[in-house]
């Protein structure tokens, strides 16, 4: 039996939702514990004595028997309490046939108090604020935070600093939990096939398959880099003899992102004061999933780790930068707050030639650039390996295990 790892965070976020007139839509990658939330929330709403009435698309035979149009939706009206609230709860809801109906449908019944799951960011976002405008309210679920996972069972009696090892290596899909180390990468495979499958090829919208493998391994190659499409094309062309044009890899890594395989971040540029419109950054939505598949730079792991954490605290992110050389890895906004951060295995302080040139060491480039903004923003370093102090300035060096404790 799966050990249940207890997802708090999202709970509260549903119980604070909870009887009011809202769909709360739950969008996160495949197999990232969006169903176990459900279920541990639906656990809470029985124990109160409510009705509820469940629905798991994952489920081959209930997905088949409901994916028609208006089957689920007329079985539901069917088992509907007229006189009390009914909790509805629907897992995928994007296999079903016109499924933003039957969501506004359901959810404009003051008896029905409906939770919904989904895993393709596409269909639901480019349908919510249209068709369901002001009826439904978007939690993002992610894989385990570092915190989520560090108290699981398998890691009993092992340190903190050999925990987060493992997780920059196997990142935080539940699953991958319930393996040794030696399938532990396997289990990631099956999965990112089973996403390839059920939320993209099932669907008809890929013309080549072969072409969107090797835009994914391309991008998984370069995570945390600035990349553009045309370079992707180009690329290809110059190393595999592989002729895609840019319009395909736009449409293509669009459908890698949509389906939350990846996350795709946009760059500010400080000289045009505007978000760059032909380069971004792309990470992955699980480093664990990147690295069953490339062998990422564990110093662009650590940026992974970093970004689906700032995700996971309900940042939005983007990158800076005047040109390469003067790139900030992160901005982080949330409410009023705006952060600065750098990332790094390790700052070292630089050593220079009698012509002022970097022998050795990264100091300017992590801490030098942050004290060149003129901003009075908070600006901070998250490091492997450094310990935790101050600059006389202000700047902070955070230790990356103390700052992942340090948050959900």
């Amino acid at each position: 039996m799966m050990e249940i790892i207890k997802r708090d965070y999202y709970i509260e976020k549903l119980l604070n939702f909870k009887n009011t007139n809202v769909a709360k839509v739950l969008i996160g990658i495949r197999k990232c514990g969006k169903t176990e939330i459900l279920k541990q929330f639906i656990n809470i709403v029985k124990t109160q004595g409510d009705t509820v009435l469940f629905y798991d698309l994952n489920d081959y035979d209930i997905r088949t028997k409901y994916i028609k149009e208006g089957v689920l939706y007329n079985e539901i009206k069917k088992n509907l309490k007229q006189t009390n609230k009914t909790y509805i709860f629907i897992d995928e809801v994007q296999e079903v046939e016109r499924w933003d109906e039957v969501v506004n449908s359901l959810v404009r019944n003051k008896n029905i108090d409906l939770y919904i799951t989904g895993s393709n960011s596409k269909v639901l976002s480019s349908n919510l604020p249209t068709i369901l405008k002001g009826v439904t309210v978007p939690i993002y679920v992610f894989p385990l935070s570092f915190n989520e996972i560090k108290d699981h069972s398998s890691y009993k009696g092992k340190t903190d600093e050999f925990i987060l090892e493992e997780y920059v290596r196997y990142g935080g899909m539940p699953g991958r939990l319930s393996f040794g180390t030696e399938q532990t990468l396997d289990y990631l495979k099956m999965v990112y096939s089973e996403i390839l499958e059920v939320d993209i090829l099932s669907k008809k919208i890929i013309n080549n398959v072969d072409e969107l493998i090797k835009i994914y391994n391309f991008i998984l190659s370069n995570i945390g880099r600035v990349i553009s499409t045309n370079n992707i094309s180009l690329t290809l062309k110059n190393h595999n003899n592989t002729s895609i044009k840019n319009e395909t890899v736009i449409k293509y890594a669009d459908w890698l992102s949509a389906v939350l395989l990846l996350n795709k971040i946009e760059i500010w540029s400080e000289r045009t004061k505007n978000m760059l419109k032909n380069y971004s950054k792309y990470y992955s939505q699980d480093i664990g999933l990147a690295n069953s598949r490339a062998d990422v730079p564990f110093a662009y792991a650590l940026e992974n780790i970093v970004l689906s954490h700032l995700k996971i605290n309900g940042y939005e992110v983007f990158s800076y930068g005047n040109n390469e050389d003067k790139e900030i890895d992160f901005v982080a906004k949330k409410n009023k707050e705006t952060i600065f951060i750098q990332v790094a295995y390790e700052v070292v302080p630089n050593e220079y030639d009698k012509n002022g040139k970097v022998l050795t060491g990264n100091y300017h480039r992590e801490i030098g650039n942050l004290r060149e903004l003129k901003n009075s923003n908070k600006k901070i370093v998250i490091s492997y390996k450094n310990k935790t102090y101050t600059e006389n300035d202000g700047i902070q060096v955070i230790n990356l295990l103390e700052w992942l404790k340090s948050i959900v």
